[in-house]
């Protein structure tokens, strides 16, 4: 069971990257990376362009754009400059009271491979320039820089500690108790210690902020301040984890907590009772384990169906149902409200997300339902190059882990020759959350909706990135009653095994009634352990 009591703690992993990190470091790749080959130098001392060649100053700019930074820059560049004392001055008679000598001189040279070896060529200022994409400006920084220290330069920009605006570190520490002292909860999904607090959903960082100013009226700190710290100090969501928690989780925890009372008050055998404590963690351990399975699962499926174009991996699962019209009046609660189902099929690899939306009158939400959704999916938006399908979702007997679907995917591979496997996997019971319900949370459940197509707009306009969702209406003439098909065709799925990872692949046999029986039988006890496919 989540702990409803959960303070937010300091973390060193928060919750997400910066919001333009990605970008960011992106652009300042670009920068340094950008330097393209100037133009020929005519130069008739060296004749630098012509002692080189086109492949040899390609090579150059691709090794020079090739470094990291803007140190490792001038680095390479200072090992190709060389710094010398004035070796002839030549007499000035005009403006000599105002001339100011050098004290020093800069020979350039580059280095390319020529006969299996390195070779130094000398060339002038502006053929340097020119074959490294670099300004004047720029190279007289390192000469200076290795006249006075004999070091290349250092890129300072960003390392000053003129900072005004700083944030002191009192208000750091009053912002930092000041969100510590929202309780959250903790999600029980993992056999992992999770650091993420999650806060209630009326919740947001602009409420929390107007909080923090009413508690502290003559701080002058701004909201951008605060939203920094709560998200690189902090690992914190919005919105509690599901509610619908796992019963065995909440059963072993409540032996626990039991077991932890009666250790500290001294009641009973100490001995007797860590032993019992121990096997109760023990049996928590494997039934997370169990659960993880799942998830494991579906990552490699993710990461398969990236890869390799003939696999596609789904999960899928019906929303919560909403309600038509959908309003606050008083009045609506003493009438009968239609009810708007929505199916969601989400592809994961591509994050492709496919709802398909009807409401109670043009069919409902069973075995027949969800097989002829599938199908339309199969049929209209499956590529023909895809082969082999994995498919993921929740165990319910009345929808999905029926004779009705396992009989229509047998159907798929055998006697309509769509696919050539189909992987089907099932999550421990309570531990069953999935992207499907992720993209749930993004609908607006408390819109005002009074017709059907107010529900499409909504879901049409729930997400943006990557892509809007894809959304469906279905017609009565859309849904087939595949269960009578399945008894038509006399589809047997007659024998299953299993792989050490729990993994059910069903083929075809003769008819043996035993056999299906037996099967049946073990499709009913699968409900209550372990992972099945």
């Amino acid at each position: 069971m989540a702990d409803e009591n959960d303070a937010p703690v300091l973390t060193d992993r928060p919750k997400k990257r910066k919001s333009v990190g990605r970008q960011r470091d992106i652009a300042k790749k670009a920068r340094v990376s950008n330097h393209v080959l100037g133009e020929d130098c005519n130069c008739s001392r060296f004749q630098c362009f012509q002692a080189t060649t086109d492949e040899e100053r390609q090579a150059l700019i691709n090794v020079f754009n090739a470094l990291e930074s803007k140190d490792s820059q001038n680095s390479f560049l200072s090992t190709l400059i060389k710094v010398e004392s004035v070796a002839r001055r030549r007499p000035r008679h005009e403006l000599e009271d105002r001339a100011k000598p050098k004290d020093r001189s800069y020979a350039y040279i580059v280095k390319v491979q020529r006969e299996g070896g390195a070779k130094s060529v000398p060339v002038c200022l502006k053929g340097f320039c020119a074959m490294f994409g670099i300004t004047h400006r720029r190279v007289r920084t390192i000469q200076t820089a290795l006249k006075e220290t004999g070091f290349p330069p250092q890129d300072r920009r960003g390392k000053h500690q003129n900072r005004p605006s700083k944030l002191s570190g009192e208000q750091v520490e009053r912002v930092i108790a000041h969100i510590q002292s929202f309780k959250g909860r903790s999600s029980h999904y993992s056999r992992n210690k999770s650091k993420r607090i999650y806060l209630p959903d009326e919740l947001n960082i602009t409420k929390m902020f107007e909080l923090f100013q009413q508690q502290h009226p003559a701080e002058t700190l701004s909201y951008e301040s605060y939203r920094v710290i709560f998200n690189n100090r902090f690992n914190i969501s919005f919105g509690f984890p599901r509610s619908d928690t796992c019963s065995l989780c909440d059963q072993i925890n409540a032996k626990l907590t039991c077991l932890d009372s009666k250790l500290q008050s001294g009641s009973g055998e100490t001995a007797a009772l860590e032993q019992e404590r121990a096997q109760v963690n023990t049996e928590k351990e494997i039934h997370h384990r169990k659960a993880e399975v799942f998830y494991e699962r579906k990552k490699a499926a993710r990461v398969k169906s990236s890869q390799d174009p003939t696999t596609l991996a789904v999960a899928f699962d019906y929303q919560k149902e909403l309600p038509l019209p959908n309003k606050t009046t008083n009045d609506i609660f003493y009438r009968r409200q239609l009810s708007v189902h929505s199916f969601n099929i989400h592809e994961l690899a591509g994050e492709n997300v496919f709802i398909y939306v009807y409401n109670e009158t043009v069919a409902k939400r069973g075995s027949d339902d969800v097989a002829s959704l599938l199908h339309h999916f199969f049929s209209n938006y499956v590529p023909a190059e895809v082969k082999h399908l994995e498919l993921f979702s929740d165990g319910c007997a009345g929808q999905n882990k029926n004779w009705t679907i396992v009989r229509f995917l047998f159907a798929q591979v055998h006697f309509w020759k769509r696919f050539e496997t189909i992987k089907w996997s099932f999550p421990v019971r309570g531990h069953s959350y999935m992207e499907c319900d992720r993209d749930l949370s993004m609908v607006n459940k408390r819109r005002q909706a009074e017709t059907q197509q107010h529900w499409v707009e909504e879901f049409q306009s729930a997400r943006k990135r990557p892509s809007p969702f894809n959304t469906i209406e279905m017609g009565q003439g859309d849904f087939f009653s595949y269960t009578d098909e399945a008894k038509y065709k006399d589809l047997q799925v007659l024998k299953k095994f299993c792989d050490p990872q729990n993994a059910v692949y069903y083929d075809s046999l003769p008819h043996d009634g035993q056999i299906a029986d037996d099967l049946h039988q073990d499709l009913s006890e699968s409900d209550e352990d372990g992972t099945n496919s």
